[in-house]
């Protein structure tokens, strides 16, 4: 016999047994994630170098800038998505 035909709607949401807290529960992926109105989302190939060389140019539109700084500023993007994706409250 299934929860939701034993108890109020009510009782269930602050047991957190609807059927919604069940398919967030049995996702592989934080709730935070699955919850957000902008979904997260894994990048795609080469997203990471066009956001780090679009910041080089914004931070460093100068040419004489050496090329390492687009390679430290991709790096840290690497590090950060992963830092995000994976950060729990």
């Amino acid at each position: 016999m299934k929860a939701s035909a034993t108890y109020e709607p009510e009782a269930l949401s602050r047991a957190f047994m609807t059927e919604q807290d069940n398919i967030i529960r049995s996702t592989d992926m934080p709730e935070r994630f699955q919850l957000r109105q902008i979904p997260v989302k894994e990048t795609e190939e080469g997203e990471l170098d066009e956001e780090a060389e679009w910041i080089y140019k914004q931070a460093f539109n100068n040419p004489t800038c050496s090329k390492q700084v687009n390679k430290d500023i991709h790096q840290l993007l690497v590090i950060l998505a992963g830092y995000l994706y994976i950060l729990t409250y």
